[in-house]
C-alpha cells in the first residue's frame, strides 16, 4: 500500500508511514487521491531525519473518515516539482517547508517566506528583504500598516493595494 489509512486523533510510530520516491509520493497526493473533492490536505510538512529531510503528507478523506499519510525523504539542496503547480492548496505547505529547509520547488507560483523564524534555513534574509506583491498603476495605490496593529496580539505588517477604498489585494507578514 502506497499510504496508510489512519482516524482522527490516532497515533502511530512514524516508521509505519509508508515511504515512497518523490515521484511516486507527488502522484499520489495530487492526482490520485485528490481525484475526488471527498479529499483534501490537512497537512504537509517536513522534519530533519538522519541528515536529510522527510516530508510528510496527509489527506483527509471525508466520505471513508480516513487520514491518509504518505512520506517521501529528500535532500535540503533537492530541486523537487511543485506540488502547487498541480494543486494550489499546497502553495502555503512548499513556502513553509522552503523557509524552514531550503527545499527549492520549481513551478511554484510564488516561493517566498512565510515568516522569519529563529530557525530558518536562510538566516541571511530578514523582513526587511520581504518580497511583497507590488503592482505598478496611476489608479491602484499601496498601504502599509504596521509594524504593529493594536488589533492582534503579534506585531505585524499589513500591505493593502487598494483602488479607492476598495481593498484588491492584502498580503500580512507576520
Amino acid at each position: 500500500m502506497k499510504y496508510i489509512p489512519i482516524k482522527n486523533n490516532q497515533t502511530i510510530p512514524l516508521s509505519t508511514i509508508p515511504e515512497l520516491e518523490y515521484r511516486p509520493f507527488i502522484e499520489l497526493n495530487v492526482f490520485t487521491l485528490m481525484k475526488t473533492l471527498a479529499t483534501h490536505c490537512v497537512s504537509y510538512f517536513g522534519f530533519h531525519c538522519d541528515g536529510k529531510i522527510k516530508l510528510i503528507c496527509c489527506m483527509a478523506n471525508d466520505e471513508s473518515h480516513n487520514i491518509h499519510l504518505s512520506c517521501c525523504i529528500v535532500n535540503a539542496n533537492d530541486t523537487l516539482p511543485s506540488f502547487s503547480q498541480h494543486k494550489l492548496v499546497f502553495e502555503k505547505f512548499e513556502q513553509e517547508i522552503h523557509e524552514n529547509f531550503g527545499v527549492q520547488y520549481t513551478g511554484h507560483p510564488w516561493l517566498k517566506p512565510l515568516r522569519y523564524p529563529t530557525n530558518r534555513f536562510n538566516q541571511n534574509i530578514s523582513v526587511a528583504d520581504y518580497p511583497f506583491f507590488s503592482i505598478d498603476s496611476e489608479e491602484l495605490h499601496e498601504v502599509g500598516v504596521g509594524p504593529i496593529d493594536a488589533g492582534i496580539i503579534e506585531p505585524g505588517h499589513f500591505r493593502f493595494i487598494c483602488n479607492g477604498e476598495q481593498i484588491l489585494h492584502l498580503e500580512t507578514q507576520l
